[in-house]
């Protein structure tokens, strides 16, 4: 059953990427982005709210959620404007072993299961 859901996702981000890539010949990059920027500020304003947000650290909240935007969202709506797909999608869903890389070397975990 995981192989069926894994090839489901897969099949997903590859419709998403391809999607994405094909109304870029109707909206700018920027567009989307600014589409993908509000879509989250509904999500996450409301859900912040029900778990009770702390209104005192409301600057350093917009400063990380500033450099998230930008490391995570813009990049890659800029990745996918300026390359192929077939190219930057495949690097782009390649990022897990990227995160294990880092994991190893800044985390120091080895990826054992726990008994």
């Amino acid at each position: 059953m995981g192989i069926l859901f894994g090839l489901l996702a897969a099949i997903s981000f590859a419709f998403c990427y391809v999607s994405l890539k094909k109304s870029y010949e109707e909206f700018p990059p920027s567009v989307a982005f600014f589409f993908d920027m509000v879509l989250g500020i509904f999500l996450w304003i409301p859900f912040s709210l029900i778990l009770g947000f702390d209104f005192s650290h409301l600057g350093m909240v917009f400063v990380y959620a500033l450099i998230s935007a930008i490391l995570s969202e813009a990049f890659f709506f800029y990745v996918l404007s300026k390359g192929e797909i077939s190219v930057t999608g495949t690097i782009l869903a390649s990022y897990p072993i990227y995160t294990i890389f880092f994991s190893l070397f800044i985390n120091k975990e080895l990826g054992s299961r726990p008994d």
